[in-house]
């Protein structure tokens, strides 16, 4: 069981992730509604297939580089990025214009979600900046594997829950996935900003 601050914690920074209107969630869209929330389903697990390895390493590797100054160096360079990917959001959000369609219906969807996952340059982006500032904290807490997996169902159960929600819209004929997407953002963005403000003070104090 994690500790309600670092469960906070982790739901907070990894929401805006999740929820943002991007490649894959546009592309789950693009599938006018063939298969439903199965479909929304079985594209976040191709993202965890793809996510999963990654996050172990990080948080295995992490562990044997831990210092105090690594961790101010963490939370300064998370605090940055997150504030960064929060005006990014607000951008986004109050964009009028309409999404770009990155990719049209795929009919395999573990493939799509794990390549879209796979070849997404901010996505690694954000796993080097603030998500291994999250790792930090959660071998701060814990260095078992069992806390890093718990971690992990933390964050990702969010990827399982929008991506099926969005798939079930389309199925429905519902347009307005895009919109709920934004307004998310917009909200979410201001939890992006309190972390890092929290993390660029850890880092710096």
């Amino acid at each position: 069981m994690l500790p309600p601050a670092l469960a906070a914690e982790i739901v907070g920074v990894t929401a805006s992730g999740a929820f943002s209107p991007g490649p894959l969630t546009f592309s789950v869209l693009a599938s006018s509604g063939r298969g439903g929330a199965r479909y929304g389903a079985l594209a976040a697990l191709g993202h965890m297939l793809a996510e999963l390895p990654l996050y172990l390493l990080l948080g295995l590797g992490l562990l044997r580089l831990l210092s105090e100054i690594t961790v101010r160096a963490l939370s300064v360079v998370g605090g940055a990025a997150l504030l960064l990917y929060a005006s990014l959001s607000i951008r986004s959000a109050l964009s009028r214009s309409p999404p770009p369609r990155q990719l049209d219906f795929v009919r395999n969807p573990v493939l799509l979600g794990f390549s879209l996952t796979a070849l997404n340059p901010y996505f690694l982006a954000w796993w080097m900046t603030a998500g291994l500032k999250l790792v930090a904290d959660i071998l701060a807490y814990s260095s078992t594997l069992g806390a890093l997996v718990a971690a992990y169902l933390a964050h990702v159960w969010m990827d399982f829950l929008w991506l099926s929600l969005v798939a079930w819209l389309a199925k429905e004929g519902s347009l307005r996935a895009p919109s709920v997407a934004r307004i998310l953002q917009a909200a979410l963005a201001i939890a992006l900003v309190y972390y890092g403000v929290v993390f660029l003070r850890e880092g710096l104090t």
